[in-house]
């Protein structure tokens, strides 16, 4: 099976439980989530190219581990930000998809969070007490309704083609370790380097998607 075929496979894999990870995350500083995210995948990464020729074992393992842990990742971002916000828990599972259009520059599903479309959905869907919006009831599902029709999300899944996109930018990237798995000592260190590369982009994109998922719903 190749990485991208690793990739998607994972990622429409996932069922997570939203409820532990918003409990198991929600009280983090956000950068010691990043830095904690960081050595869980640095050393993954590290020990999958340790032993060179038999690397290439391991990197199937370590994608896998990676892909999922990116997921987690990306939640727990979620989760902080929205305990932080005062808005409770915030997840949903299709929040991963949305969060890999991000990170996969899919300016249609990022331009219609920001945009006009996605603040006159959040006057729709949300619940006004006074003149302020409840964040937790209105939060839920405008993400949802505003990329049904989009073709972006079948379910709480990606897309055929967005699936693509999202798993040769994964894949592209985890090559390198393929090939520095053969150099002794070279190798440990590539390996890690990837797996906080990618753990990092994730949760830029992560952080960007859920205060703009907030800001739809704040407007």
């Amino acid at each position: 099976m190749s990485i991208a075929e690793t990739f998607a496979n994972t990622v429409n894999q996932m069922t997570p439980d939203l409820g532990q990870l918003y409990e198991g995350s929600k009280s983090y500083n956000l950068d010691d989530w990043k830095l904690q995210q960081r050595a869980l995948v640095g050393a993954s990464g590290g020990a999958a190219v340790a032993v060179p020729g038999l690397h290439l074992v391991g990197l199937a393992a370590d994608a896998a581990f990676l892909v999922n842990r990116m997921g987690v990742a990306s939640y727990g971002v979620g989760a902080i930000i929205g305990a932080n916000a005062g808005s409770g828990n915030i997840l949903e599972q299709d929040d991963f998809p949305c969060v890999l259009a991000y990170w996969s520059d899919e300016r249609d599903v990022t331009q219609a969070l920001k945009g006009k479309a996605a603040a006159d959905l959040s006057t729709k869907v949300g619940t006004k007490l006074g003149t302020k919006f409840v964040g937790k009831a209105f939060t839920k599902g405008v993400v949802k309704t505003l990329l049904g029709s989009s073709g972006y999300l079948v379910g709480q899944k990606l897309g055929g083609k967005f699936m693509a996109k999202a798993s040769a930018k994964f894949a592209a990237k985890f090559a390198g370790k393929g090939l520095a798995g053969f150099v002794p000592f070279v190798g440990p260190a590539v390996g890690a380097g990837v797996n906080i590369w990618l753990i990092n982009s994730i949760i830029d994109a992560a952080e960007e998607y859920y205060r703009d998922k907030l800001a739809v719903a704040c407007r």
